[in-house]
């Protein structure tokens, strides 16, 4: 999990986005999922931890992810 946090802090620094604490949150919430998961069963793990992140933040971290492949 470590070295995906690098990889993606590299590709945010790369590519002038942000590095905000809420998508490294949402990255530890997509690794904390066993198997499949939808953006509504992200969004309402979210807000069982306390973090209250809106659904465009949640779709497009998970297109910025998938870029950074």
């Amino acid at each position: 999990k470590d070295t995906v946090k690098k990889v993606f802090a590299e590709y945010l620094s790369t590519n002038g986005h942000r590095k905000t604490p809420e998508r490294f949150a949402i990255l530890d919430a997509i690794y904390s999922i066993e198997g499949h998961f939808n953006v509504d069963m992200l969004q309402e793990m979210m807000e069982q931890s306390n973090f209250r992140v809106s659904r465009a933040t949640l779709y497009n971290t998970i297109l910025l992810l998938m870029e950074a492949q």
